[in-house]
């Protein structure tokens, strides 16, 4: 049983993250030692990303809590 602990779903405020952006397309993008991205980053496609999971053996996932932007600005 194959469980992905760190999963970042093309949903909701998880598509302002850094790689759902064009950006990280260069070539000196920061994660590029994990490889090419996923056609689910790429198209921001949930169904996408499930059926990703599903090919892979992933049979749980844990998506993290996430607060993007209000959380930061809320740090004093």
């Amino acid at each position: 049983m194959i469980i992905d602990f760190r999963v970042r779903p093309p949903y909701g405020s998880f598509k302002t993250l850094s790689i759902f952006t064009a950006r990280l397309e260069a070539a000196n993008r920061p994660a590029a030692w994990v490889g090419p991205l996923a056609p689910s980053v790429k198209e921001r496609s949930f169904e996408m990303f499930r059926e990703e999971l599903h090919e892979a053996g992933v049979v749980r996932a844990v998506v993290w809590g996430l607060r993007l932007v209000s959380a930061w600005n809320s740090v004093a």
